[in-house]
């Protein structure tokens, strides 16, 4: 297998023989069969690794082996350990990952590591290209995990789980096993115990033509980046603090849609408020946002600029989640956390279930004839005026109200009433939580 990880190296030019490599080890049989791999190569290494606390004593032990074994072995060595809160909201292994990246950049470029090397093999690179599949995906996701990713490197990208088993069998290399591994509550543990399988079953090739296909897939991405990046000087100019797209030149051409997502997206925008923006035909401007960026249409211009501290907008607004934005002095905080056994409900905070409301929810002022379905309510929905009327609300705090809309049904009040139609219920798996601060 050494010869196969150095002909995959040398071709796909991922180490040369003056780099440095930090070596990201669990202590799992992938990442220790790298680390031994790449020292039997004579590579100048180092070990670094993140106990995630997730799993008790167990990530404890994980550490204490890889550290073990480092100092057994005269291999620098790296550690961080997550603190205990970090994963009280937010998506755990979303978190985790860019915890770990950043960290791993930072440990580099303090050390002087001029390479940062992961143990993604063959099956990684299968079943992730499956699962983004089934999640529904361009082709950055289905080109699933590249081999290059700026300093990033995976020199096992071309071998197979049971090649590593097989090197670190022979080798003697010792390894911890997540115990989470064998447990489907995952969605890739599902692919990789079930779905994979059942593939290697029906096709004997040891997956070649997933991985052809892969490859195909990566070519293509290649040539349209090439082709975007040739026509941004076309379609996009900056003028002062902010980057205007001419709107209606794009929308002439038949691939259009498809473009402009492409012109959108270094921006965070996703699908949904790329189409939505294509086809705003309304004379009203409108304001589109995300974590990072605003947009709004101007006379078939798109305007877009960096979200600054205070920013204040105006509505309707079309948002992605994750986001944070000020309206009438208060900050509203839309974030997807995962739903559990012990999660718990805070006060002025709202919860929806995210996998119904969708990926893109619009605030806009209430207007009559507005219905809702408050939490709680078996009959037919009640009308805004009515419940403003019986709870007595004054003109000003009517006029102040924000209705959160998903799907054309209103799915809140910020941050008062929800809508039965998006509760969180046993069967809910990610939750929208909207709360508000004062800055």
């Amino acid at each position: 297998m050494l010869e196969t990880v150095l002909t995959y190296i040398s071709d796909q030019k991922l180490i040369e023989s003056d780099d440095t490599v930090l070596v990201a080890v669990s202590g799992g049989i992938d990442s220790m069969a790298l680390l031994v791999s790449l020292t039997k190569l004579k590579y100048i290494i180092g070990c670094a690794h993140v106990n995630h606390q997730l799993r008790g004593s167990e990530s404890d032990a994980d550490a204490d082996f890889v550290r073990s074994f480092c100092i057994d072995n005269g291999i620098r060595f790296h550690h961080i350990t997550i603190p205990d809160d970090f994963f009280e909201s937010g998506n755990m292994h979303e978190k985790a990952r860019i915890f770990r990246y950043q960290w791993l950049h930072n440990v580099a470029a303090d050390h002087g590591y001029s390479k940062i090397a992961t143990g993604h093999h063959l099956d990684d690179r299968i079943e992730t290209f499956l699962m983004q599949a089934m999640r529904g995906t361009g082709l950055d996701g289905l080109e699933s995990i590249p081999k290059v990713n700026g300093i990033i490197v995976r020199p096992f990208l071309g071998v197979s789980r049971k090649e590593i088993e097989s090197f670190a069998s022979h080798n003697s290399i010792p390894f911890r096993e997540d115990s989470s591994n064998a447990s489907d509550k995952y969605f890739r543990n599902k692919v990789r115990n079930h779905l994979i399988p059942m593939i290697a079953e029906i096709d004997t090739r040891q997956g070649k033509g997933l991985v052809k296909t892969l490859d195909n897939i990566g070519a293509s991405r290649l040539l349209l980046e090439g082709l975007i990046e040739k026509s941004k000087s076309e379609w996009i100019r900056k003028e002062k603090n902010e980057t205007i797209i001419d709107l209606q030149p794009i929308r002439l051409l038949n691939f259009g849609r498809e473009l402009l997502y492409h012109l959108l997206s270094p921006y965070h925008f996703n699908s949904s408020q790329s189409i939505t923006i294509f086809e705003y035909r309304k004379t009203k401007n409108s304001t589109f946002l995300t974590q990072s960026h605003k947009a709004f249409i101007k006379h078939n211009q798109i305007y877009i600029s960096d979200i600054l501290n205070g920013d204040s907008c105006e509505f309707p607004i079309e948002i992605a989640v994750p986001s944070k934005i000020k309206l009438n002095n208060v900050t509203y905080h839309f974030e997807v956390i995962e739903a559990k056994m012990d999660f718990q409900f805070l006060h002025n905070t709202i919860y929806l279930d995210a996998d119904l409301i969708g990926e893109t929810i619009i605030l806009r002022n209430w207007q009559q004839g507005d219905k809702i379905k408050p939490l709680g309510m078996k009959g037919e929905s009640q009308s805004l005026q009515d419940i403003f009327t019986n709870q007595k609300l004054t003109q000003t705090q009517k006029e102040n109200i924000i209705i959160l809309e998903a799907n054309d049904q209103i799915g809140a009040l910020l941050c008062w009433k929800t809508s039965e139609i998006f509760k969180v219920t046993d069967q809910t798996l990610h939750i929208l939580r909207v709360s508000v601060s004062d800055n």
